[in-house]
């Protein structure tokens, strides 16, 4: 079976490797341009730390994710910035040819790829690339379209209110709502955040200031949390935003609470 058969409108982990430094992000622009040579192409906004890395050393790996991913995939390199945090920790992965890092539970398989070319979209840079090497893991699997993301992985939106009388606490990173007295130790099921990131339900209703900063910061600073899916954009945001996981706009996007 040709791994190019697997290619489809889905969601990829697309990994980078500069110095020792490894970082990778969820992406939904793998596409086979032609066969013969075979050429691929994908799309990475700018603001990605794996963007950088990319354009630095022109490699990169493209993981086709399977249908028998859980959610910690997404969330692992797609919610979270590599900028500051090591999106490989507790996440299983194996060192290919190129040296990227790959990703291995709940991933079909993967292309090691060689840039050849660029094109310059504005907020996203298109890379043209040549598949150097690839392998199998999961042959038999079927790869995860956003379809199937959205109906079967990505967990249900939280409730925007409590039925009757009772504690209620909103988690302000991703929207997650615990009932009942909140405790000092508690870590938000979804978006592991902690304590901090809780506030009175009925509080955080009345006073969207809630979310806002919680220190002043310069615009390159500035920082937004798409409460849709997690996705955090750095910088001033646009009226015409479109989140890249989950493609909702502006509205979806709220400040991110800085430490």
């Amino acid at each position: 079976m040709n791994l190019l058969f697997k290619i489809s409108y889905g969601l990829y982990v697309l990994v980078a490797h500069e110095d020792k430094k490894d970082n990778g992000c969820i992406i939904n622009t793998l596409m086979q341009q032609t066969s013969n040579p075979e050429v691929l192409t994908v799309t990475v906004n700018k603001l990605n730390c794996t963007h950088d890395m990319i354009l630095n050393t022109g490699i990169a790996s493209c993981a086709i994710i399977s249908e028998r991913a859980t959610f910690d995939i997404i969330k692992g390199f797609g919610m979270r910035s590599g900028k500051t945090e090591n999106k490989y920790e507790g996440i299983k992965s194996r060192r290919a040819k190129n040296g990227c890092l790959i990703p291995i539970d709940g991933v079909i398989g993967y292309f090691d790829l060689k840039i050849s070319n660029k094109i310059d979209m504005g907020t996203h840079t298109q890379f043209i690339c040549h598949p150097t090497d690839r392998e199998f893991f999961l042959e038999e699997d079927e790869p995860l379209t956003y379809s199937y993301y959205q109906k079967h992985i990505k967990p249900k939106p939280a409730q925007t209110k409590v039925d009757g009388e009772g504690e209620a606490y909103i988690c302000t990173i991703c929207g997650y709502i615990h009932k009942g007295p909140i405790q000092d130790d508690i870590i938000c099921p979804i978006c592991k955040h902690g304590r901090e990131a809780f506030v009175p339900l009925n509080e955080y209703k009345k006073d969207e200031k809630t979310l806002s900063p919680k220190k002043e910061t310069s615009p390159a600073e500035e920082k937004y949390i798409c409460t849709v899916c997690g996705y955090i954009h750095t910088g001033p945001i646009p009226d015409d935003i479109i989140c890249p996981v989950c493609k909702h706009g502006r509205e979806a996007f709220v400040p991110y609470p800085q430490e």
